[in-house]
């Protein structure tokens, strides 16, 4: 297993994702502001790291588009 962490601001929130391979797919997950709360991928995995961080980072920049 594999696991690589990203982490970037938007509109002054940190966003924290965390990449794992398993079985030749990545999966992903991300904290927002360090808080418990949390999303998870829940569909299957990307072939590429690349796809997993972009699909994590559209999804925390909607979540925080909401909060605003």
């Amino acid at each position: 297993m594999q696991t690589l962490k990203k982490r970037f601001e938007y509109k002054g929130h940190a966003v924290a994702i965390t990449t794992t391979r398993t079985t030749g797919t990545w999966r992903w997950r991300f904290e927002i502001d360090g808080q418990l709360v949390f999303a998870e991928q829940l569909q299957p995995g990307h072939r590429l790291e690349a796809a997993a961080v972009t699909e994590a980072a559209a999804e925390a920049r909607h979540r925080i588009d909401k909060l605003t």
